[in-house]
């Protein structure tokens, strides 16, 4: 389920997403960090439970080279989600960082601590090149 306000943004995360299959593809595309957003939505009384997470998961990003550009938290429309973003120099970057935290054994530990229970309604999350007339490249 989305926000109301989100449904151009969904139509167009969607667009990219289709137009680039592969993360051998991406390092063609313009600009030069590759941008990965994430959207979770929380399932009821879950979302104190995703925001521990983060919590403890945005130093480890950091630890495992990410360039966090940070969670936020809409405060208006739907509230049960939580957004964040993390830069990375490539795709080859990114999967490197991504298994590098995966495997962290102090990620692991802290993540443990959280139970296996589901948490979230739906996850989403997709991978952005900035365009040519960005300020963010």
């Amino acid at each position: 389920r989305w926000p109301y306000y989100s449904r151009s943004l969904q139509f167009n995360f969607r667009r990219i997403a289709n137009l680039v299959k592969n993360t051998a593809n991406l390092d063609k595309i313009g600009g030069t960090m590759l941008y990965e957003y994430r959207l979770y939505t929380a399932l009821p009384g879950k979302m104190g439970l995703i925001s521990e997470i983060l919590k403890e998961a945005v130093p480890m990003f950091e630890k495992a080279g990410m360039k966090v550009l940070g969670p936020w938290k809409p405060i208006v429309g739907e509230t049960s989600t939580v957004v964040y973003m993390l830069g990375f120099e490539n795709a080859a970057d990114r999967e490197h960082k991504w298994s590098k935290f995966k495997n962290d054994p102090e990620w692991k530990e802290k993540r443990a601590k959280f139970g296996t229970e589901p948490i979230t309604s739906s996850e989403f999350n997709t991978l952005l090149k900035s365009t040519p007339y960005s300020p963010a490249k």
